[in-house]
């Protein structure tokens, strides 16, 4: 969530110095698709649609294929409010391309011990911590 939400700060810093708001709320949707096209343009993400009608979906939402709810449109004076409605939006819209591997070295756990002839617990490494190191090095951040 964190990654759309600076991207609708973005967004929302660009169509106000550009286009700046107005109340056409139809006008102002446009003018974010084209500022969302340009962000995504210069990221890892790509857009689910290329044209939405913001008009039908203004009137007739539920008839739609899109999963777009632009009733609760807050006032754009209001920012804070605005650019969380605006990460929620921008979230249905696009989808990231990069690829996360997930390692099946991660998923499946192998026991480090084995029991020897008498029934005792020994272990097959000595590990000093390069493992967990490594690990938390290779993690991507959230």
């Amino acid at each position: 969530m964190h990654q759309y939400l600076k991207i609708a700060e973005q967004i929302y810093d660009q169509v106000q110095t550009k286009y700046e708001f107005t109340d056409d709320h139809v006008e102002d949707l446009n003018n974010l698709m084209i500022e969302l096209r340009n962000a995504a343009k210069d990221s890892d993400f790509k857009m689910l649609y290329n044209y939405i009608n913001f008009e039908d979906l203004l009137m007739k939402s539920k008839a739609l294929s899109i999963d777009l709810d632009v009733s609760i449109l807050p006032k754009s004076k209001n920012k804070g409010e605005y650019i969380l409605w605006l990460s929620g939006f921008v979230e249905k819209l696009i989808v990231s391309t990069k690829k996360t591997e997930t390692k099946l070295k991660n998923k499946v756990v192998m026991p480090n011990y084995y029991y020897d002839d008498s029934g005792n617990i020994v272990s097959k490494t000595k590990n000093s911590g390069e493992e967990i190191i490594s690990y938390f090095k290779d993690k991507e951040p959230i």
